[in-house]
């Protein structure tokens, strides 16, 4: 996908008129009173200068500018700025995500160790089968709801007493109630409950029950920790109910998951062979196809692979791949499996080009150093071998028998397996005998443990390995089939039930009033939305309560039928759910924005292989099964500041793919609904966009290629200068910026940590902060933060916090802060400031805490010097009436994620489309723009007016400038807000050209106002002042005959005469305007290509179904049939009658016999032209064989 924006050239404020091509310009128009008259440069330099002075002079008035630039820069010096290198900031993050990554690899081995060492000292080889059949053991898909909304748990044999577990509240890590005193068990549907290999894992893991509980005793920070057997069975720890999918079986099977397969086998190159001959038919087919499905859901990113068909001959499934190695990411197994249902049987099968095709290719990609070289396997998948092929296993394999050959024998019917067991079993292999597709999953999944069995034989070795990021869903293989059928079609669903809310709630407005600002002197205008009809909107409310089978309302109040409906809407019965709270979560309407949970949770997962070490006569190499534990995303992110890079600074990580696992510009979410199929194979080329050659999609760069290079091997190092393309407002806006990178292996793991920030004054630091504990002799630090007047801090950020988890939790990240401050003043404090404790320490206790002593001492001097909003204060520079009218609200954020704002009157957005009224707590639910700015504006230095403010302030020219934007969607709505910017720079006394942003004020104000001040200011004349002023002689924007435009640096339009025209694109009202713009080199364009982009292909499906329904289409088809009979008879009759027409003579020179002597045809006169040239060809012929000539009669 591409957009493409505009990059600003000239001033902010570019005032242009439609039409006008020249400097100078004349309208003889015979209506006009201006004939004869010229607008020349001059009048519109004039015109921007007067609006820009006056909209300079209200932002510096109303947001108190002057003050807050003051306050910081009070007693500057040298001291208070740092020369920082990104590589030192990067290799300080990474020493600390290398720590916490470290305590996780500690637990897992915990974990493997207490699980191998309970099988190993175990009396007997295996618990007795009485013991085993008798076991019992919390299941977690049988946890119910008790009636004290407790939780009970049942047993798997259905008997014993039903105890109640207590679920503790919902933790953020987990994001459901858990209790963290037990375990309990997930067995898969495919799996039998009581199997005796079932029981026996489940009883060797019961003793994972104090590990666990040690594990999160000594790491309060760990999020879910498990063990997952070699037979299916997964134990995890804290306990609590498994989200089950609503009216759809539970398909979940840890043994598929890419933390189980990755840590069970090593990197692995396979090629399957899938047999299409003639006796593949049917069910055979089906069966066939699913068992390769199903072992491409075994690979993983580290994996290589390719599938070929074989019949008489062999060829790939995807041509493409003809030669060569496939990586097993998402994108190229779902292009596998697209083309898997064009396979056709047909011929006989020749193995032996088969198993040559495949041993040639293994060889060749190990001898070019493809791949990881440590498991090669052929996956022969057949209903049956005539022979055993021993020549080619001589040629290729033996004796050192470097390539495992896995046969599935397809077909319930087949009992010759013979040839292709002793296949498998020459070769190291397994065999197994697939006969229906539901134990395809079980047999496919046979052949992991036979690829574990060289690391079990390595003993004391045991691989630490990391996964992707993934979403933590039950089904991950959203990319696969299950995205273009059923997953699909079940997101869609929640896509349209959450549209069809929205449209219904934002069609029943009343009542709200609009208030809008005016001129000096003016009054609040207020105008209100009242119902048109009410009564036919009530019925159709009524209609739709009774149509969805809820408990209609006992009173007749309209309100309590929409709050019924309402709650309807939001939490009725969907399939494909896991709870009504993940319907909650997802359709985001019935929660208020500042509660809203993300619907899905990325993160990544250390898991380590757990060998069966039981000594035995014979030597065995058994895989018990996978430990793990889970590592969110969020919780590496914590380790990672971003105040320490600026604002436009951020932190990226790359795994040894080249895949990004988290990233400013990683969006793995479709329009807030649907995973994108791709999500966790996006390459870091695909989110860092580099200036050069960026006008065409995927074009090497060579500086990027190389830090790609280095952070796949492992190898720090570091990029002075990259010119690259970013993206704002959901690629709306875009702006081009020279950025210095760093990048830092994290040890130990797969991963490397990467940070950029602006390269021209991203390396300079303010470090003004107060020294609160010296404060405290002399004023209460607090008093900056309290009052009436509202602040928030970035909810991300950790300034303080509690380690434990039987800390009460805070209501707010503010309540938090003011809670660490006010101990700050306490005798005794300490700056607790190391964020990972290392892994020799005791358990962390209850009242142990961390604090960020830079973090939180910017916040308070930042509090200081932006405590401008208590008091108005008069004066000649004050605000007057009219511009305090027309103000909605002034704000500032800073460097240490502070934001403070002051209301100076409501407002209500609303929508240009009339109806009736809704109760207020719903409007906040749905209505975004009815929700208050601080519940959406919270993230200070991230906010995309912030980083934009600081993008066009820094620049040379505009250090002064006044940034001003307006919302996209403003011709939906009466009157808009406008938003006005400017960054608060502070310049290095030492070397004043080095200068870095600590803030951003700003003001938010009415459209109305904003526009007046517009064609006030373009009404007048720039040779004349006063009164005569508004009498030109030239036409101005208040004049028919112009048509003025205000618009910013990215070409969107800020003020029109027309409302429809603000906030929209000026290439969308008059695009071969904006050509021209661009050509004259007042706009540059700017190509972005979206390579997360997602593309839905119109599929057009038919079936027998509908004809069935309506008979008349069989007489459609039959009266079509006829009609196209009767034409062809009649065209046939109408051809013979023109060939039988006088006007045309065919003629035949022969010697002998007529070839045409049918009976049926008349030759006219027949001349002989002896002495004539053939008309074509001017050739003679001889006596034989005269030429076929056509005589036209003198009737033609």
């Amino acid at each position: 996908m591409e957009c493409s924006g505009i990059h600003p050239l000239l001033f902010l404020l570019f005032f242009f008129f439609v039409g006008l091509e020249t400097s100078q310009y004349s309208f003889p128009t015979m209506n006009s009173p201006y004939q004869g008259s010229q607008l020349n440069d001059s009048d519109v330099n004039y015109w921007t200068l007067r609006i820009s002075n006056q909209l300079q002079a209200f932002f510096q008035k109303v947001t108190k500018y002057e003050i807050i630039e003051s306050n910081f820069n009070r007693g500057l010096s040298v001291d208070d700025f740092k020369h920082v290198e990104p590589f030192d900031v990067v290799k300080e993050m990474a020493t600390d995500i290398t720590k916490m990554m470290n305590k996780k690899i500690d637990g897992v081995k915990r974990l493997m160790d207490t699980m191998e060492n309970k099988v190993r000292d175990a009396k007997e080889s295996h618990m007795r089968l009485p013991t085993v059949l008798n076991y019992r053991y919390h299941n977690a898909k049988k946890l119910e709801l008790c009636g004290n909304q407790e939780t009970i748990y049942d047993y798997a044999d259905d008997t014993g007493p039903r105890e109640c577990l207590v679920l503790n509240r919902v933790e953020p890590r987990f994001g459901e109630p858990v209790n963290r005193s037990v375990s309990v068990v997930h067995v898969p549907t495919n799996v039998y409950e009581r199997d005796y290999e079932v029981l026996e894992a489940i009883g060797w893991s019961d003793q994972l029950n104090n590990m666990f509980k040690s594990n999160a005793a000594l790491d309060p920070s760990l999020s879910w920790q498990y063990f997952a057997s070699a037979s299916g069975v997964l134990r995890y720890f804290p306990a609590a109910a498994w989200m089950r999918l609503e009216n759809a079986p539970d398909e979940f099977d840890s043994r598929l998951r890419p933390w189980y397969i990755r840590a069970a086998t090593s990197p692995k190159e396979m090629i399957i062979l899938i047999d299409e001959s003639g006796s593949m038919t049917g069910q055979r087919s089906e069966i066939a196809r699913h068992v390769v499905r199903t072992i491409l859901e075994t690979l993983n990113e580290d994996d290589f692979f390719n599938v070929f068909k074989f019949s008489e001959h062999t060829v790939p499934v995807l041509p493409c791949f003809n030669d060569s190695m496939a990586q097993a990411n998402m994108e190229n197994i779902r292009r596998f499996k697209d083309e898997l249902p064009r396979v056709k049987t047909e011929h006989i099968a020749n193995l032996t080009e088969a198993l040559t095709t495949a041993f040639e290719l293994l060889r060749k990609f190990n001898e070019t150093g493809g791949g990881a070289r440590c498991n090669q396997a052929i996956m022969l998948i057949t209903d049956g071998a005539s022979d055993n092929y021993q020549e080619i296993f001589h040629k290729y394999n033996w004796p050192y028998t470097q390539v495992r050959v896995f046969t599935y024998l397809i077909g319930k019917e087949v009992t010759d397996d013979r040839e292709v067991k002793w296949m498998a079993c020459a070769n190291r292999g397994y065999f197994v005998h697939v006969r229906t597709l539901a134990e395809v999953k079980d047999q496919v999944l046979k052949y992991i443990p036979v690829l574990a069995r060289p690391l079990v034989l390595y003993g004391d070795f045991h691989p630490i390995v990391w996964t992707n990021v993934y979403a933590d869903i039950i089904e991950t293989k959203v990319s696969n089939w299950l995205w273009e059928s059923r997953q699909r079609a079940k997101q869609k669903f929640r896509a349209e039930n959450f549209r069809r809310f929205k449209r219904f709630a934002q069609s029943n407005y009343k009542g709200y009033s609009i208030v809008t600002g005016g001129m000096e002197g003016d009054s609040k205008q207020e105008e209100s939305h009242q119902d048109v009809e009410k009564e036919p909107v009530a019925s159709e409310l009524r209609n739709r309560v009774k149509e969805s089978g809820i408990t209609i309302p006992a009173s007749n109040r309209e309100d309590d039928w929409k709050k019924v409906y309402y709650e309807y809407l939001a939490t009725g019965d969907i399939f494909g759910w896991t709870s009504h709270r993940a319907k909650r979560k997802a359709l985001n309407i019935s929660e208020p924005p500042e509660k809203r949970e993300k619907q899905y949770k990325f993160l990544v997962t250390v898991s380590t292989p757990v060998f069966d070490k039981r000594e035995r006569q014979k030597r065995t190499a058994n895989l018990l099964g996978v430990a793990g534990i889970d590592v969110p995303i969020e919780e590496i992110q914590e380790l990672t500041p971003r105040y320490k890079l600026g604002v436009n600074g951020y932190v990226f990580m790359v795994t040894n793919n080249g895949y990004v696992l988290f990233h400013q510009d990683h969006r793995p979410v479709y329009q807030e609904f649907i995973l994108k199929p791709d999500y966790s194979a996006v390459d870091l080329t695909a989110v860092e966009l580099p200036e050069e050659g960026g006008d065409f999609p995927l074009r090497n760069n060579s500086k990027l290629l190389k830090m790609r290079q280095n952070m796949v091997n492992q190898v720090s190092g570091y990029e002075k200068r990259l010119s690259v393309r970013i993206h704002l407002d959901s690629m709306r806006r875009v702006t081009v910026r020279d950025q210095s990178y760093a990048y830092y292996p994290i040890e130990n793991t797969t991963f490397s940590l990467g940070v950029a920030w602006p390269a021209d004054y991203g390396d300079l630091k303010f470090r003004g902060q107060v020294e609160i504990k010296l404060q405290q002799s002399r004023v209460n630090v607090t008093s900056y933060l309290t009052g009436d007047f509202n602040w928030t801090v970035h909810p991300e950020w950790v300034y303080c916090k509690y380690r434990s988890v039987t800390d009460p939790p805070f209501e707010s990240p503010e309540i938090e802060v003011l809670h660490f401050i006010a101990r700050t003043q306490n005798a005794g404090w300490r700056w607790l400031s190391t964020r990972v404790l290392p892994s020799n320490m005791d358990i962390v206790q209850p009242g142990d805490y961390f604090c960020d002593k830079e973090l939180l001492q910017s916040l308070v001097f930042d509090a200081q010097a932006t405590d401008v909003f208590r008091s108005d204060s008069h004066n000649q520079d004050s605000p007057s009436a009219g511009e305090l009218n027309a103000v909605v609200r002034t704000f500032v954020a800073t460097r240490s994620g502070l934001t403070r704002w002051r209301d100076y009157h409501p407002v209500h957005l609303i929508p240009n489309t009339p109806g009736v009224n809704i109760p207020g707590d719903f409007v906040t639910e749905f209505a975004e723009n009815d929700v208050h700015w601080s519940k959406v504006n919270v993230r200070s230095v991230e906010e995309a007016w912030y980083r934009k403010a600081v993008d066009y302030n820094m620049q040379e020219s505009e250090e002064k400038s006044v940034v001003f934007s307006v919302p996209f969607d403003a011709m939906d709505y009466k009157n808009p807000l406008v938003t006005a910017t400017r960054t608060v720079i502070l310049h290095n006394p030492r070397d004043p050209h080095k200068k870095t942003p600590v803030a951003v004020v700003g003001v938010q104000f009415n459209h109305s106002y904003f526009i007046r001040q517009f064609f006030m200011e373009s009404n007048k004349c720039a040779e004349q002042s006063g009164p005569q002023a508004l009498n030109c002689s030239h036409p101005t924007c208040m004049s028919e005959s112009l048509d003025c435009y205000l618009l910013d640096d990215n070409g969107y339009i800020l003020g029109s005469e027309s409302d429809k025209h603000v906030g929209r694109f000026f290439g969308e009202v008059d695009g071969a305007i904006l050509d021209s713009l661009i050509q004259d080199g007042v706009y540059r364009r700017v190509r972005i290509f979206d390579f997360q982009g997602v593309c839905f292909e119109v599929v057009a499906s038919s079936g027998p179904g509908s004809i069935l329904l309506t008979p008349l289409k069989y007489a459609y088809s039959a009266l079509l049939w006829l009609w196209g009979h009767l034409l062809y008879v009649w065209s046939h009759a109408s051809l013979v009658s023109i060939l039988q027409s006088p006007s045309l003579v065919l003629s035949q020179f022969t010697n002998d016999e007529n070839p045409f002597d049918d009976g049926h045809m008349e030759y006219g006169d027949m001349e002989h032209p002896e002495d004539e040239e053939h008309p074509g060809g001017g050739e003679h012929f001889d006596s034989k064989q005269e030429p076929l000539t056509f005589k036209w009669s003198d009737a033609i």
